[in-house]
């Protein structure tokens, strides 16, 4: 059976990330703090609970929230948030359109002065929820290339170098801080949705981590929209380069089983990637799925 968008979105609530834990005093600090939030410095965190990984910046220049996650979650959320600062958002960034890391906009909008997003996020978001059950808010600010802010004492950066997992897919950087969320570009060490009818293209993915990879620091914390455990939603460059692998691996596992002779349903029917036995399958179908996508890219049948 085919992993449709619907699908998807229903089991996307059971892929969720979370920080790294560095020592008994980190446990004993973390365990006071409000439940669902992580801090990475005295200014920068991360919030888990459903969908993707939203990172908050508060200081007393600037309120900043990267994505958005469910309708319900984000209200677990913002009161967390307000226990840390009186400040509105000033300006709500969406990484990519899907409802797992947009669907709380509409609570948040009231409470944020801009939302911001790629031109396709916008476009994507419209398109596929716009006439739904659940109401949406959609990206005030739109760019194409590049969209920077200066906070007074932290700046962002979000650049769009392709498509990727989506047509809008952006990266967003903290400078002072050196910390980038991702996205959903790199799902860590689980097998990605591959989004195909969102503008999504598996060559066009390892071209954004390439270019990942040569723009940022060799020091620069990153953020994941989804990992196997709370540990890995945070990483540096090694897990940008094993995500760049693991989809380099599919497209040539599934070259080769074309080349053989095999018939797509034999391709999709294998159990692993050959070198990726440890990637999980965080929802049901999503190693089939993975398979099927790189089939139909490569055959040009999508």
């Amino acid at each position: 059976m085919k992993t449709t968008r619907k699908n998807f979105l229903k089991t996307s609530l059971l892929i969720t990330g979370g920080i790294l834990l560095e020592g008994k005093s980190f446990i004993a600090k973390a365990a006071q703090e409000i439940s669902g939030f992580r801090n990475l410095n005295d200014n920068i965190g991360i919030y888990t609970e459903k969908g993707g990984t939203i990172l908050w910046y508060v200081n007393d220049d600037a309120v900043t929230v990267i994505d958005s996650q469910m309708d319900d979650s984000v209200r677990n959320f913002y009161n967390g948030l307000k226990k840390k600062t009186g400040r509105r958002i000033n300006f709500l960034i969406n990484t990519h359109h899907h409802r797992d890391h947009t669907g709380g906009n509409h609570f948040l909008k009231e409470y944020t002065d801009k939302i911001v997003g790629h031109e396709k996020c916008r476009e994507m978001q419209q398109k596929f929820y716009g006439e739904g059950d659940a109401p949406q808010s959609y990206a005030d600010i739109v760019f194409e290339k590049e969209w920077s802010v200066d906070l007074g004492k932290e700046k962002i950066d979000a650049i769009h170098f392709n498509p990727a997992h989506t047509a809008g897919d952006i990266a967003v950087r903290f400078v002072n801080s050196n910390i980038v969320h991702m996205g959903d570009i790199v799902f860590n060490n689980v097998y990605p949705y591959i989004d195909f009818p969102g503008g999504a293209n598996l060559h066009d993915w390892i071209k954004f981590i390439d270019k990942s990879l040569a723009h940022f620091d060799d020091n620069a914390v990153f953020i994941f929209g989804h990992a196997d455990s709370y540990e890995n939603v945070t990483g540096n460059k090694d897990s940008l380069i094993r995500m760049k692998n693991y989809l380099t691996a599919l497209l040539e596992f599934v070259d080769g089983q074309i080349q053989k002779g095999k018939s797509k349903e034999e391709i999709i029917d294998a159990q692993e990637i050959p070198g990726f036995g440890f990637i999980k399958e965080r929802w049901n179908g999503a190693r089939r799925m993975n398979l099927e996508r790189a089939y139909e890219e490569l055959t040009q049948t999508k």
